[in-house]
Formats: structure tokens, sequence, C-alpha cells
């Protein structure tokens, strides 16, 4: 008998894993990075700050896929039961 790979462990258990968890914080990061580019020229007017607004966009979306997993774990753990 075999172990489980991490997709197939994911399949089975139903739960989420590290993969998913990565995927949203990856997702919030590039969305929050490209939305803070655009917006950035749009305000200023200059690469300058869509660099600012695409570097400060990617922090926060870090920020927000981080809180986004870790609350989904703290979730999934204690109060879903």
């Amino acid at each position: 008998m075999r172990e489980l790979t991490l997709s197939e462990a994911e399949q089975v258990g139903g739960g989420e894993s590290w993969g998913h968890f990565l995927a949203n914080i990856q997702d919030l990061s590039a969305f929050g990075g490209t939305t803070g580019s655009i917006l950035g020229y749009a305000i200023t007017g200059t690469v300058q700050g869509a660099t600012r607004g695409g570097f400060w966009g990617g922090g926060i979306g870090f920020a927000a896929g981080f809180g986004w997993g870790v609350g989904s774990a703290i979730y999934d753990s204690f109060l879903s039961q």
C-alpha cells in the first residue's frame, strides 16, 4: 500500500491544503499589485507612481490573502465543528 500524494489527500479529505492556502495569497497579491500599479499611474501619471502603487498594492494583497487563509483555518479547526 502506498502513501497518498498531496493532491490525492486533498481530494479524499475534502479539506484545504497548503497549495490552496498559498494560491489564495498569490492570487490576492497579484491582484493587489496590478490594481495598485494601475491606480498609482492613474493618480500620479508617472512610472514612479505605478511602481509605488504596485508595491503597496501587492503588500496589501499579500496581507489580505494571508489573513484570509489563517482566518479560514481557525474557523475550520475550531468553529465549524
